[in-house]
């Protein structure tokens, strides 16, 4: 073949190579962009797909990287034996890898105990010993037994890994928990924020380090940058200028609070009281509504108390009848909002939820189920709750009481993994004599799920037969309660059912009993009006008798023309044995349209976001309040 042929040849053969890979670069090109996806992920996934099929390397780390996000994914779900599984089978790969070697350890320590976890840590050998994961996996592991020792661990790792902020986070963390030094732990808490000026931990540990008013609200500021939709932060700065008298800017910070978490309702009430101290008289009767509607919707109790203080701080010639009418109408949303005997309605009769753990006190394992055959009173409680601390003895005697072969006090502590000096001094300074099922989970312990448990204290009572009988006790009713069952037969109440349909015009309902009559139905409406002349609210009260299985009935409201577009309302079924009645609370309210409540939401945030740029307006609060002042404490 003549040489001008080969050439012309090849050349043909190039350009039949590049125009196939032309057409299927095409026909994908149009794929991808037919389906909506990112052309330069897509394709770089591609080679990606392609470069491991051609390289071992490649495929091996791919797996490797599998094997460990299997492993953490699997731990964040508390699924600790398949965690420790799969982290070994990464170490098989990489023997080095010391975030494998601490997820088995604190693995270990959830499905055993903490004693062989930190047996497996030190028995890894100097080839650890600088391992950041392991080191700061076996200080956590022996805060509990040896403070010291892990404080220094945790000051060691801030000295070798300098460019690290969690490292220097944790070292103050523990410098405040374990010494209380405050001094030193602003500087580790200063260290991490310079490293990274939006970090939020490190901004929240600085809170703790100052009693300065000016200083936290410095500190607030910089988290409301951070995050200008934390409601927790914006909440609490309104709170706090409220106090300081900063009327304006607390009416400014708590309403965007409100606009960045509307359910947030101790936001509301403190919007609310702003307005009030402002002679936004009609504004603040508004505010006081939305807020109490918020809280009947989310079925909080707490806030209502909390803010009758507020109003009684208020001198009385300030607006003596608005004060008035705020508090009945705060008095009858209490009312509605009770946590307590929704409960029964969910509840009652319903086969008790397992609760099962580690007991603090012996360490030994135990379970609801262990009690079956005995009455037993549940408490959901934490050291950092007050209203709980405050239970305390009444718990305490109702065990010394009560307690033996027909009845038993059973707790769960909602404190959080490294709580257990706090923990243990609780116990010792109360004489608390019943078991403490404590895992280190806190909110995310699997009973509290199960239980519906989203506020503490929080207590149930259970049958013997491991059924549910009462919720949310708490003074001396555990010990009325619980005594009236243990001396006599109660009688069986049957559970009762409704069925609710509620409009601004009126309320549809129908109450059953499943297992007798329905003797006495209750039902009240709250009608809140416009403030101005008049009463501030109406409220309806409707009884009903009966001697049927079945009561259905409609009433109509009587809604004048000053009502705002609100009404609530409760179906109430009173029994002889129960402490509290059923009850079906429901929120009535019109539609905003969706324009007004834009409207709103730009000029709120645009006179906030002023405020944000001005380091003199932080605030203060710690994570574990409600950014309502001292009167919220339960969570």
């Amino acid at each position: 073949m003549k040489r001008g042929n080969v050439i012309t040849s090849i050349v043909g053969i190039v350009l039949l190579v590049a125009f196939g890979l032309f057409l299927i670069y095409f026909a994908t090109y149009m794929d991808v962009t037919m389906l909506g996806l990112d052309q330069q992920s897509y394709f770089e996934s591609y080679r990606q797909n392609m470069a491991m099929k051609f390289s071992p390397k490649l495929r091996s780390e791919s797996m490797q990287q599998e094997l460990i996000d299997e492993a953490k994914d699997a731990f964040k779900k508390k699924e600790y034996e398949e965690a420790r599984e799969l982290a070994k089978k990464a170490l098989a790969n990489d023997p080095s890898n010391g975030a494998m070697r601490a997820l088995v350890a604190n693995s270990i320590a959830r499905t055993e105990t903490p004693e062989v976890a930190i047996a497996y840590l030190e028995g890894l050998g100097d080839s650890f010993a600088n391992d950041k994961q392991v080191q700061r996996a076996l200080a956590r592991l022996i805060y509990r037994d040896d403070p010291k020792r892990s404080l220094g661990i945790y000051v060691s790792l801030a000295e070798a890994w300098p460019d690290d902020p969690q490292c220097h986070i944790d070292a103050g963390r523990m410098m405040l928990r374990i010494e209380n030094d405050r001094l030193a732990a602003k500087e580790y808490f200063n260290c991490a924020i310079a490293l990274d000026g939006e970090n939020e931990d490190a901004y929240v540990g600085l809170l703790n380090t100052t009693d300065d008013r000016n200083e936290m609200k410095e500190i607030y500021n910089q988290l409301i940058k951070i995050d200008p939709s934390a409601s927790r932060y914006t909440g609490q700065l309104g709170w706090m200028e409220y106090e300081d008298g900063n009327f304006e800017r607390a009416y400014l910070f708590s309403k965007q609070a409100v606009i960045a978490d509307p359910s947030a309702y101790y936001a509301q009430f403190n919007q609310a009281l702003a307005e009030l101290r402002l002679g936004k008289e009609s504004d603040a009767w508004g505010t006081y509504v939305n807020a109490a509607a918020a809280c009947i919707e989310q079925h909080a109790r707490y806030p209502f108390d909390g803010a009758i203080t507020d109003l009684d701080d208020i001198p009385i010639d300030e607006n003596p009848v608005f004060v008035s009418r705020v508090k009945e109408l705060l008095i009858y949303g209490d009312r509605f909002a009770s946590e307590g005997v929704i409960a029964y309605l969910e509840f009652f009769g319903e086969d008790a939820h397992e609760i099962e753990g580690p007991d603090f006190l012996t360490g030994e394992s135990i379970a609801l189920s262990d009690f079956r055959g005995k009455l037993v009173f549940i408490d959901f409680w934490a050291t950092w709750c007050g209203p709980c601390v405050y239970e305390f003895p009444n718990v305490v005697e109702l065990q010394e009481t009560l307690g033996g072969d027909r009845f038993q006090v059973l707790s769960a502590s909602l404190d959080n993994e490294g709580e257990e000096d706090a923990l243990k001094e609780m116990i010792e300074e109360y004489g608390i004599n019943y078991p403490v099922i404590y895992t280190g989970d806190g909110w995310e312990q699997p009973a509290t799920t199960r239980y519906g448990v989203n506020y503490i204290p929080n207590t149930w009572v259970i049958s013997p037969e491991g059924k549910i009988l009462y919720h949310d006790l708490r003074g001396k009713d555990p010990l009325r309660y619980c005594k009236k069952y243990l001396e006599s037969s109660v009688e069986t109440v049957g559970k009762y059912t409704a069925e609710t349909e509620a409009d601004l015009g009126g309320l549809s309902f129908k109450v059953s009993s499943e297992t007798g009559i329905v003797k006495e139905v209750n039902v009240t409406v709250m009608i809140p009006l416009e403030y101005g002349e008049g009463e501030g609210m109406l409220v309806e009260n409707h009884h009903f008798m009966s001697e049927d299985a079945v009561v259905e009935q409609r009433i109509d409201f009587a809604r004048p023309e000053n009502a705002l577009p609100f009404t609530f309302w409760s179906v109430e079924v009173p029994t002889e044995s129960l402490p509290d009645p059923f009850i079906w609370t429901g929120l009535c309210e019109a539609d905003t349209p969706e324009g007004d409540k834009t409207e709103i939401q730009d000029e709120a945030v645009t006179g906030d976001a002023s405020l944000g740029e001005d380091s003199d307006d932080a605030d203060e609060a710690s994570s574990e309040e409600t950014a309502a002042g001292d009167n919220l404490e339960t969570a």
